[in-house]
């Protein structure tokens, strides 16, 4: 051994400082493998364009609530009596409730010079941790604390990523308030300056807000000793609570006591609900005839069913999305060339052979092709080019439909979103009716019938208006198409032949008509012709044309615009229908991924040494415990380890005519009948000793 220079090298062990601004360098990309390929470079100008538009509203659903909480944190006078305090009721199904606060703290140093500090309840166990990583978030994050309480790390590159370090002894109570008088002082000291018109920021003077998220979690009798303390300093520092409540109000009334309230000054705030998150992500980014990329009625029926029945996240809503859209141009090499509209006519005019060859393949186009050389009529393309422009024709046939599809289904939600609730079997929401509609046709579902059969007893007001919401829907610019346009002279029409109907019945249809004789009723069809056209005469004029009217936007205008997508060429490579895919990669199923580890493990390893024939094969290269699984299976309830042994040591060592079981074959299947036990496939029985029991049975 090398000797040392110094005694205390001898003895002393120095470790590394861990590097303090680890935390600055960037997160690696997940996807820089495949960044040369072009179904990602599709795909990451598609995401990137939805992913904007989805932050965008969720900004818009929560501005109006974090503008109305700044505003009261600002503009609630405190006093040396009370604390004002914010109590956010949030409810259990807010699954991304960090990230809301996290919003909010973002929004309030935005917007204001306050302070910020989040406290959780995992970190702040007892006083005065509370307190220490209070003063702590205060001093570092909401200005600058003075440097004689700072220790540094000299060995950092540079003073930008310096890092600063509060002694714990000063991370007191009275050591904020000196730091907030100095900084206070300061800040009156500097010239003001003149703040232009757009500037958002409050005037006021700074708040100390203090952000409690999950005030449940809470140890009670700490969080009332911090309330009480913080309290005595009302006078000296403007302190702001924000309590974030998952339950009830009733919550903080059961676990504050009386002199405890006293203290704080409450005003209550409700947070949106995850489906109105959910609505305003979904109608406003994905149903859209701007968004290149659709998801079939099935996928989004079923992505619908994890949010509202599993975790109302919509954070995992979105990543499910993002899986699908990268699914979709992964899995299809031709989409794409078939998504971009501006351009759709440069791009296919220059694709390469290989690239035509694969649209042509295409299922739904190459049914079209088939059909064609069968009947000639229309004759098949015969050149490359004669492809080109019948592909070209199809995709903006495709595109024009999208847009009718969208345009038909906001029609029949103006028809049909105020109807009761239990007259709603097609739903309010658009993302409801478009699953309808996606997945059969909706006009001949017994759920419209259903809603047909209430908008029947509408009056003529209720009629007339809805008429008009549907026009004036049909008249926007953006919408403006040929079918669109025959649609709104139809709906024109209906509207001036209601407006003009009269409520009251004639008094010449009321008069009693002839009995009809026995010959003329003789079907039973002619008994309910009959009925019905004596019905006919009691009804009004309105009744008449009403009826009139729901039939006319049934057969004519519905049946033109909700368009049947997945019978048009080129579907495939616009809409996204793989619903197996989306349920086994985003819902967890370790039971089926572990039996099918077990009995295929070349499908987990990628393997070839372990391919199989057919499901019952049993290869020695596979691993023990799979060997030991398939074996067990053929056991009814009772196994018998020797005969199980045996049997294992048949298939590792075929070839032995020893009947002697060599220490190495029993020590790995005593292993691998062990992991077998450690996952619950069977375990030991007092009947026989020699035996096990198997626990799992296929159905």
């Amino acid at each position: 051994m090398d000797p040392t220079n110094s005694i205390s090298e001898g003895v002393f062990a120095f470790n590394p400082k861990p590097k303090k601004n680890a935390k600055n360098k960037k997160a690696p990309n997940e996807f820089a493998f495949f960044k040369h390929n072009d179904w990602y470079k599709s795909f990451d100008s598609v995401w990137s364009e939805i992913h904007q538009k989805v932050v965008e509203e969720e900004n818009k659903i929560t501005s109006e609530l974090q503008s109305k909480v700044n505003k009261f944190a600002h503009s609630a006078e405190s006093s040396t009596d009370t604390i004002p305090t914010i109590i956010m009721l949030t409810g259990v199904n807010l699954s991304d409730h960090k990230q809301l606060f996290k919003n909010i703290d973002d929004y309030i140093l935005n917007n204001s010079k306050s302070f910020t500090a989040t406290l959780w309840a995992d970190s702040c166990t007892n006083i005065r941790n509370m307190i220490e990583s209070l003063v702590y978030q205060i001093e570092t994050t909401g200005g600058e604390p003075d440097s004689e309480y700072l220790e540094h790390d000299e060995d950092s590159d540079s003073e930008e990523h310096q890092y600063i370090s509060i002694k714990r002894a000063n991370q007191t109570l009275p050591h904020l308030v000196n730091w907030f008088n100095n900084l206070e002082a300061n800040q009156a000291e500097e010239p003001t300056k003149k703040k232009s018109k757009t500037e958002t920021e409050i005037t006021t003077s700074p708040r100390i807000i203090i952000i409690l998220p999950d005030f449940e979690a809470h140890d009670e009798k700490v969080l009332q000793d911090f309330i009480l303390i913080l309290s005595g300093y009302g006078s000296k520092l403007p302190i702001v609570f924000i309590f974030g409540v998952a339950s009830m109000i009733s919550a903080v009334h059961d676990t504050l006591p009386n002199h405890v309230i006293s203290k704080l000054s409450l005003e209550l705030f409700k947070t949106p609900r995850s489906k109105d998150f959910l609505n305003s992500t979904i109608d406003s980014v994905f149903l859209t005839p701007d968004c290149p990329f659709m998801i079939s009625g099935k996928v989004l029926n079923f992505l619908n069913e994890v949010f509202l029945c599993y975790d109302f996240s919509l954070k995992g809503l979105i990543t499910s999305l993002k899986f699908c859209i990268m699914d979709h141009f992964f899995e299809s090499g031709c989409t794409q060339y078939c998504w971009p509209r501006k351009n759709l006519a440069d791009v296919i005019n220059n694709l390469a052979p290989e690239q035509l060859t694969n649209l042509k393949r295409v299922p739904s186009f190459a049914e079209l092709i088939e059909k064609r050389k069968r009947t000639n009529d229309p004759p098949p393309p015969k050149t490359a080019q004669d492809y080109k422009n019948l592909i070209i024709e199809k995709l903006k046939e495709l595109h024009e439909s999208i847009k009718v599809f969208y345009v038909g289904l906001h029609c029949l939600q103006i028809l049909v979103q105020d109807l009761p609730e239990r007259d709603l079997p097609l739903g309010s929401d658009l993302r409801e009716l478009y699953i309808k509609a996606m997945i059969s046709t909706i006009i001949e579902s017994n759920e419209y019938e259903e809603c047909m059969k209430t908008l029947r007893f509408s009056s003529k007001p209720a009629l007339i208006e809805k008429l008009k919401k549907i026009l004036d829907y049909l008249k926007k610019p953006e919408v403006q198409l040929p079918t669109v346009e025959n649609c709104r002279r139809k709906v024109e029409r209906l509207l001036k032949k209601i407006e003009t109907a009269s409520p009251e019945v004639n008094s010449a249809s009321e008069s009693p008509s002839k009995s009809p004789s026995k010959k003329m009723l003789q079907k039973r069809g002619d008994l309910s012709q009959y009925c019905l056209e004596l019905q006919q005469k009691k009804m009004s004029e309105f009744e008449i044309v009403r009826e009139e009217v729901l039939k006319t936007l049934t057969s004519e205008v519905f049946n033109e615009l909700l368009v049947k997508l997945t019978k048009l060429p080129f579907h495939e490579e616009l809409i996204y229908n793989k619903r197996s895919a989306v349920k086994e990669a985003m819902i967890g199923m370790p039971r089926g991924a572990v039996v099918r580890a077990l009995a295929n493990p070349q499908k987990a390893l990628q393997c070839n040494c372990c391919k199989l024939r057919d499901e019952g094969e049993i290869l020695k290269t596979m691993p023990d415990i799979c060997i030991v699984y398939k074996l067990h299976l053929r056991w009814a309830t009772l196994i018998n380890v020797y005969d199980w042994m045996l049997s294992f040591k048949s298939i590792v060592e075929p070839k032995s005519e020893d009947d002697e079981i060599s220490p190495e074959i029993h020590a790995r299947f005593t292993q691998a009948v062990a992991d077998l036990q450690f996952l619950g496939y069977i375990k030991h029985t007092n009947v026989k000793k020699d035996h096990v029991v198997r626990l799992t049975f296929e159905r």
